[in-house]
Order: C-alpha cells, then sequence, then structure tokens
C-alpha cells in the first residue's frame, strides 16, 4: 500500500493494536505473518508489557514482515534476517530496539513449536549508546513555537515546559488535568503503564484545558482510540523542529534548564518519569562554564 504524505496509514488487527506505516512504501503483511503477529500479541501482554510496547513490539516486526520478501516469519533463516538488518541504515538505539523485538517474537515461535532455533539469536548484540545529551537550543525552539499552528505549538509546549514524550502527549485527556491547593497537576500515563503527576504552569494548565475542551475530552482528537497516535504526534512534531532537533531533544531540553535552575536530579527523575537517576543523566547537559565556575567556588570558598 502506498501511504498518503499528509497522515500516516493505519491498520488495525482484531487483537486492538494499531499498525502505523508513517511514510514508507510497504506491501501488507501475508496471512502468514498476520496470523503469527496476532497470536504473539497475547504473549507479550502476559508480560505485563505497556499498550504502547506492545504496538512497539509489533510494529518493529510487522516492518520486518512487509519488507524481507518470504512469506512466513517461520521461514526466515539466519542469514536472511541478518542480511535484511545490515541493510537497514538505523541508528543505535533503533538497532538495538528492533532487534529486542525480533528476539522475543522468534522467542515466542520456539516456544510454540514453530522453529527449532531462533535467527534473532545470530543478530548482534547493540550496546546501549553512551550519554549525549541534545537539548534543543531556546533560540530555535522559540521559532519552531512562533510558526506551528495551535495544535503543534501546544505540542511543542507539552514537551518544552513539562518534558513529555510523545506518547504521553497523545493520551492527553481533560480528567488528568486537575487544581489542588498548589495549583494545576497532569497525570502523566508514562512508559510501563507507570503514571506521575506533574505540576503545570498556569498558562499551560490554561492551554491543555482548552484544548480538552475543545476536543470533546480528548487533548488531541483522532483515530487511535479517540485520540491521535504517539507516531502522529511525533511526525507533526518532527515536521515543526528543524534537523537535527526531535520531539525528545524538548525534553533533553526540560531537564537541562531544570538542572541549571538547581533543580536536583531526583526531582528531575521524577518530572521525567525515569526509574533510574542513571537515566536522567544521560538527558542532562550542564552550562559550558559550569565546571570552571565550580572550581573557582571552591577556590574563593577556601581562600584565605
Amino acid at each position: 500500500m502506498t501511504v498518503s504524505p499528509g497522515k500516516p496509514a493505519s491498520r488495525t488487527l482484531h487483537n486492538g493494536v494499531r499498525l502505523y506505516a508513517l511514510g514508507m512504501q510497504t506491501r501488507a503483511l501475508s496471512p502468514a505473518w498476520r496470523g503469527a503477529i496476532d497470536a504473539w500479541v497475547p504473549a507479550l501482554r502476559t508480560r505485563g508489557l505497556a499498550d504502547t510496547s506492545v504496538q512497539a513490539r509489533v510494529e518493529h516486526v510487522s516492518t520486518l514482515g512487509r519488507s524481507i520478501g518470504i512469506e512466513n516469519p517461520w521461514d526466515v533463516t539466519r542469514d536472511d534476517l541478518v542480511d535484511w538488518a545490515g541493510r537497514q541504515t538505523w541508528a543505535s538505539a533503533t538497532r538495538r530496539s528492533r532487534h529486542v523485538s525480533f528476539g522475543q517474537f522468534y522467542d515466542f515461535g520456539r516456544e510454540r513449536g514453530h522453529i527449532l532455533d531462533s535467527p534473532a539469536d545470530a543478530l548482534s548484540h547493540v550496546r546501549a549508546s553512551a550519554a549525549n545529551p541534545r537539548p534543543i537550543p531556546h533560540d530555535i525552539y522559540a521559532a519552531a513555537l512562533e510558526v506551528a499552528d495551535d495544535r503543534v505549538g501546544l505540542m511543542l509546549r507539552m514537551g518544552f515546559e513539562a518534558g513529555m514524550r510523545r506518547t504521553e502527549i497523545s493520551l492527553v485527556h481533560a480528567r488528568d488535568i486537575t487544581r489542588d491547593p498548589g495549583g494545576w497537576t497532569i497525570r502523566i500515563h508514562g512508559k510501563g503503564a507507570k503514571d506521575r503527576d506533574v505540576p503545570l504552569n498556569y498558562s499551560l494548565a490554561l492551554a491543555l484545558r482548552t484544548a480538552c475542551l475543545a476536543g470533546g475530552g480528548w487533548c488531541f482528537p483522532g483515530d487511535d482510540h479517540g485520540h491521535l497516535s504517539a507516531n502522529y504526534v511525533g511526525k507533526l512534531l518532527a515536521r515543526a523542529l528543524p534537523d537535527p532537533w526531535t520531539a525528545h531533544t524538548l525534553r533533553h531540553a526540560f531537564a537541562t534548564e531544570l538542572l541549571r535552575l538547581g533543580v536536583d536530579l531526583r526531582t528531575i527523575q521524577y518530572l521525567l518519569g525515569h526509574s533510574s537517576v542513571a537515566t536522567t543523566q544521560m538527558y542532562t547537559k550542564p552550562a559550558d562554564d559550569a565546571p570552571r565556575a565550580a572550581i573557582t567556588a571552591l577556590r574563593e570558598r577556601y581562600a584565605g
């Protein structure tokens, strides 16, 4: 099928997982691939994966099935998979996640007796990338915000002012925004089905409530269970930001700005929804003059 450049094509499997082709020339999944993936989804859910994680795994394997040129997933050999994966121009983090998905899919096939050995065992282990925070500069963010329409502008603000992921942005509903004695708060539905309550500044809270009212409850209504898909949110943000800046660099900027304001890492960790403070450290970039300022402050403290 050919995907329209204006909006990602979608298809809902009988188990409720929605697939997005996202601007690629693709062909439909064969019945064998579709049946195997449909059977795999319940097994993924028994592991306690959030729907967003299940959808990501399904998308990874569906892309493989549509493009590897083999009609039955259980006929894919080690050489087939290594050759196909080796021709993909993925970044390290992307390759790492795809290899995990393929490994889980073929482990399922082995457990069910469809294959004796997993072809994914031949894929190389991809090391986690070294920390490389990339906060979008404020002037570039401000320029993008100035020319964005109201919908995309609000998405940009949610990333920069609240540190929200694209999936979290897509899931905002009026019921998630509440007011307490301290001010406005949003309940963010994060990775791994982990919710967190994050304070909102008044301006952003008002904008979110206005959008939810206009959208009948959803901040960004769409055809993915009533709201826009995370992939489409990411695509809109990618269009709004110049290369090489992405939706995720808005989160990096949020974390970095808080660090430079003197906010402690544990608080930033909570606001970002990270399980480990080590992950938070990967998002934050100290000011260029911070090391020198630290040495100067130490010298002045003990100077005679």
